[in-house]
């Protein structure tokens, strides 16, 4: 198991005696007459590695527990026991084991044999895939059909020990006895040797398949109906609108509103022609009154400068011709004389020249009141203008080009209507053609062939192993062997395996299942590098007259010991070749009766 070895194999009585073997890397040879306890030791190491069946009755052995002892490359040991209860008198396995550990990542303890559905922790066949480094959540495809089953060592188990019923059987020792199908059988080999035999996808089981076709189409009829009541729903609209080339009215109705909004933009053009001609003209006015005002300012002087020297005049015309005045030194009187004539003239002359001023002013005052009137005038026009054309925006333009465009929004919702019963009729169309199709699909689940599946090459190379094991063990009129796809079996000169006898089968079973534990050691990624096998030559008949170095049985066995590396082998057998070189393995032998030899496995008295 990877590099662990079972160094020794022990039974306990219920009174508390052991009985125990002591196994070596390499190859063990258990031998002895039959009934000795050879195959006891093989089904212990099978219940050991969690097989259903008790290897003996306690009632009759006088023993209820069995226990092997494992050993790493570092020393690290791994004790494992098993006890063998009873029901109502029979036999019966207990699906619990108790492991003693100094192995780090293994933890001591009681384990169940076979998981539950939903494990707490972990299960005993977790720790064998731990042993081996494989995670306890892989899952193979077990069917053609693609289901999948959890990997476990029990899934392989029979390649690595082949008892005696199974030793000649006439199947490929891949399949497993206790299976309907080779399916997982040969995927757990694809995953001990290059992790193959998985599903990248998750299985769907084919009813549940039809189930979820049949919803989704469905589904799919559901939206079409929906799609089809909406469709009358918006077709009604349509036709209460009694439009029919919805179209040309949009073209024609964006035309008019042109035309609306043209008129609209000459009308506030000229609308805003008048406003600037109102705005001038009320500049104008401004500094036309500004002047007037001036004007009269103008004059009111003028008026003031007439009564002045109408006074002055009128003054100086009552006074006498001499003025008497006081001298500023000495108060005399002094009498200045003076020229009223000039003096008055040149008063009259000023008076006559701002009278005229006021003749040319009032001339300008006259001249600035016709242009006011006229001014006036032409602002009341003006605003009289402004007001028509507000009026014509507010009365006609602009409720025409509004309603137009209420028009247009109208025939645009038809057009839009259409336009989604148009969509509705393509969804309606993709989504019968999706009916179409999902109806038309294969309910048939993919077919998963795993001798098809399996890697050809890794394939072609265990076959060439096997050829050669064939060849080098001297088998009869040897020409050419391998392996056949179809089967997984032996074919040795075209004949297949199934068609040979008892004898020839357990030689080509054995050599086969030697073979593949090597291959998988060399090339696996996953390495049990256990064989465990009883009575591969128990049966096996020869019509040579070869000397006996050349006898298949001495053949099988020398290669075997030879060959066998590190991996551990454990063979059960009657009668042993004598003329094989024994020394490279650890031979155990059984008596029946009295004699020296041990009297088979479990201990008497």
């Amino acid at each position: 198991m990877n590099n662990f070895i079972v160094t020794r194999l022990s039974a306990t009585s219920t009174s508390g005696k052991i009985s125990t073997v002591h196994l070596e890397p390499g190859v063990n040879i258990v031998c002895g007459p039959s009934n000795s306890g050879k195959s006891m030791i093989v089904n212990c190491l099978d219940y050991l590695f969690g097989g259903k069946k008790e290897p003996f009755d306690p009632l009759v052995e006088g023993y209820d527990c069995v226990s092997m002892q494992l050993v790493n490359e570092n020393g690290e040991i791994l004790i494992i026991e098993r006890a063998i209860g009873l029901d109502d008198g029979q036999a019966k396995p207990i699906n619990e084991v108790t492991i003693d550990s100094e192995v780090d990542g293994i933890e001591g303890g009681v384990y169940k044999v076979k998981p539950s559905e939903k494990p707490k922790r972990k299960s005993y066949m977790d720790i064998l895939m731990q042993i081996l480094g494989i995670p306890n959540t892989v899952k193979i495809i077990s069917s053609q059909q693609g289901k999948t089953q959890r990997l476990s060592p029990r899934t392989f188990f029979h390649q690595l020990c082949i008892k005696e019923e199974d030793i000649f059987k006439e199947k490929s020792i891949i399949e497993n006895p206790g299976y309907n199908s080779i399916t997982p059988c040969i995927n757990a080999l694809a995953y001990l040797i290059y992790e193959g035999g998985v599903r990248e996808d998750d299985y769907e089981d084919p009813e549940i398949r039809k189930a979820k076709k049949k919803a989704v189409i469905a589904y799919i009829s559901g939206k079409i109906s929906s799609l089809e009541s909406k469709r009358e729903e918006l077709q009604e609209e349509i036709e209460k609108a009694g439009t029919a080339d919805v179209e040309t009215l949009i073209s024609e109705m964006m035309d008019e509103i042109s035309a609306a909004d043209a008129e609209i933009t000459k009308v506030q053009k000229e609308s805003q022609k008048l406003l600037n001609d109102i705005y001038e003209t009320d500049d104008k006015l401004t500094l036309e009154k500004q002047l007037k005002e001036r004007y009269r300012l103008l004059h009111s002087q003028y008026d003031s400068d007439v009564k002045r020297l109408e006074f002055i005049i009128e003054g100086e015309s009552s006074k006498p011709d001499n003025e008497q005045s006081r001298c500023p030194f000495c108060d005399s009187e002094v009498h200045v004389p003076r020229d009223r004539e000039s003096y008055i003239e040149a008063s009259k002359a000023e008076l006559e020249k701002v009278r005229l001023q006021i003749n040319d002013l009032r001339a300008l005052e006259d001249e600035t009141d016709e242009r006011i009137s006229v001014l006036d005038s032409r602002q009341a026009s003006l605003r009289a203008k402004s007001s028509s054309v507000k009026d014509l925006l507010a009365k006609e333009f602009c409720p025409k080009a509004e309603k137009l465009r209420e028009e247009l929004a109208n025939y645009q919702r038809i057009a839009q209507l259409k336009q989604e019963v148009d969509t509705l009729d393509a969804l309606s169309s993709e989504f019968s053609m999706d009916i179409f199709e999902k109806s038309g699909e294969d309910e048939s689940a993919p077919v998963f062939d795993a001798k098809e599946m399996f890697d050809t090459s890794v394939f072609s190379r265990l076959s060439s192993a096997v050829c050669q094991a064939i060849r080098e063990c001297n088998y009869p009129e040897f020409r050419v062997a391998g392996l056949s796809q179809s089967t997984f079996d032996v074919v040795v000169n075209g004949k297949d395996k199934r068609h040979e006898g008892k004898g020839y089968r357990a030689f080509l079973n054995t050599l086969y299942a030697f073979t593949l534990m090597k291959f998988i050691e060399d090339e696996g990624i996953h390495k049990p590098k256990m064989l465990i096998m009883d009575s591969p030559i128990l049966s096996l008949k020869q019509d040579v007259t070869d000397p006996a170095s050349d006898d298949m049985k001495s053949s099988l066995f020398s290669y075997i010991i030879r060959n066998c590396g590190s991996c551990q082998v454990l063979i059960a057998e009657n009668d042993i070749p004598e003329n094989v070189d024994y020394s490279d393995a650890n031979i155990i032998r059984f008596g029946r009766g009295e004699g020296t030899l041990r009297q088979g496995f479990l201990v008497r008295g």
